[in-house]
């Protein structure tokens, strides 16, 4: 009488994958990333299989990567952003922080009110000082349009726009 072969040792894919609470498809998936140990077709070492596979759960839990998919980091960022836009929201109804899209019209007004202003310096000096030539009111006139250009209503929008790209400041 043939002697039948000795079966493996260790666990199949079925009982492991009831232990760990997954699919057999699952299991051969772990076999393949080295997260359970093999040690013959379909036959897992239960004790080594288990402890490598808790150790793989620690380190994920503990946000460390697991190849290619870094979920618990992902989430952990995730988890981040949307406290810092709470923290956001709550800065804006406490008044400490202002929304820039509201209060640039405002602060377009009071730019344009002050261009105004200056624009109109050479006219009231010529008004104020009737010794000044002609020659030295449009030298005025000059020196407040190029202050005026250094200033200008396009450098205002883009420090708007440098304003609403910069990370926000923490306290």
């Amino acid at each position: 009488m043939a002697s039948r072969p000795k079966p493996a040792g260790g666990v199949d894919e079925l009982t492991l994958a009831k232990l760990f609470d997954c699919s057999d498809r699952n299991i051969r998936d772990l076999a393949k990333r080295n997260l359970v140990v093999k040690v013959g077709p379909g036959r897992y070492d239960l004790g080594k299989s288990v402890q490598s596979y808790v150790k793989h759960l620690r380190g994920m839990a503990a946000g460390h990567k697991s190849g290619d998919d870094d979920l618990v980091a992902e989430r952990a960022r995730l988890t981040r952003r949307q406290a810092e836009e709470i923290e956001m929201r709550l800065a804006l109804k406490r008044g400490e922080a202002i929304d820039i899209d509201q209060v640039a019209p405002a602060l377009e007004r009071i730019v344009r009110s002050v261009q105004l202003s200056l624009l109109a310096v050479s006219t009231k000096a010529a008004g104020r000082l009737p010794h000044l030539s002609r020659h030295d009111i449009a030298q005025i006139d000059s020196i407040v349009r190029d202050a005026l250009a250094e200033a200008s209503a396009e450098k205002f929008a883009e420090a708007v726009e440098t304003a609403k790209k910069a990370p926000k400041r923490r306290k």
